[in-house]
């Protein structure tokens, strides 16, 4: 009998529990734009390189005033340049390969937030907050571009980077021949970072945060050399022409990129139910 007062007793607090937690749910969209760059082959550790433009779109659900969760999509142009600077070369004993590339892209990312510190939008003592994010998402890759030279120049060749793949052209020839395809343009990510939250009035907050995302893939940049090849037949790619080509990668890690942006948010509520904060608002 006593158990099952006490069964009892917790469900109702658990009824209770979630009953308040939707009357304080709230919700805000907003639009993001900053900065984005990338990881890879052609920057293997600076942060903050070759940066871009970048801006979005974002929908967040509130539940209570530490935890919320977003759907957000945004648009971001990266690139790489190592003709003047060869980092991969240096590290690796290979000759520069003035290799380049340009891409634009689409993430769309559904991620978790954690706020420090209590925080709402409207509210009069819990109006700022560091928060951590922690999300995972889609990568579409809109176009690529690019080009490197070969690791032999008494071959000749350079190597012209497209949207769809990777042609080789033999100087002077100015014709080129495809060797390699390109792969899917969607790949996932995982991502996470940190920020800072503040509201300034009763429905409107700022905040900024610097987000990194991690691929699956090493061909984000053009950069990549596909297991299959390395077996490849002389009659299709002889060992001379696998050895140039593959100086240019990097085959034991992934390709990233980032973002640090500055956001605006409105908020809203989706019932008609009282707002449980009401006496700490402003």
């Amino acid at each position: 009998m006593q158990m099952k007062k006490l069964c009892l007793v917790i469900l109702s607090v658990v009824t209770l529990g979630v009953s308040n937690c939707y009357s304080q749910m709230r919700n805000d969209f907003g639009f993001v734009g900053g900065g984005s760059y990338y990881l890879g082959e052609l920057n293997p550790r600076t942060q903050f390189a070759n940066v871009h433009a970048s801006f979005g779109a974002y929908y967040r659900r509130n539940f209570g005033q530490r935890l919320s969760a977003r759907l957000s999509a945004n648009y971001a142009s990266i690139s790489g340049n190592d003709a003047k600077k060869s980092i991969f070369g240096k590290e690796l004993g290979y000759v520069p390969r003035q290799g380049e590339f340009k891409s634009n892209l689409i993430d769309v990312s559904a991620t978790l937030e954690i706020n420090f510190l209590n925080y709402f939008i409207g509210a009069s003592r819990y109006f700022w907050t560091p928060y951590m994010i922690l999300g995972a998402g889609g990568t579409y890759q809109l176009s690529l571009s690019g080009s490197f030279v070969g690791e032999d120049p008494s071959l000749r060749y350079s190597y012209v980077i497209t949207n769809d793949d990777i042609q080789r052209r033999k100087w002077p020839d100015p014709s080129t021949t495809g060797i390699m395809s390109k792969h899917a343009k969607i790949t996932p990510n995982i991502n996470f970072g940190f920020g800072f939250k503040y509201s300034v009035s009763d429905r409107i907050g700022l905040f900024a945060e610097w987000v990194m995302h991690k691929t699956f893939i090493d061909w984000l940049d053009g950069f990549y050399f596909d297991k299959k090849y390395i077996d490849a037949t002389a009659e299709f790619w002889n060992q001379d022409d696998r050895i140039d080509y593959a100086h240019i990668c990097d085959r034991s890690t992934k390709d990233w990129y980032s973002f640090f942006q500055l956001g605006i948010c409105f908020a809203f509520n989706l019932s008609n139910k009282n707002d449980c904060y009401d006496h700490l608002r402003k």
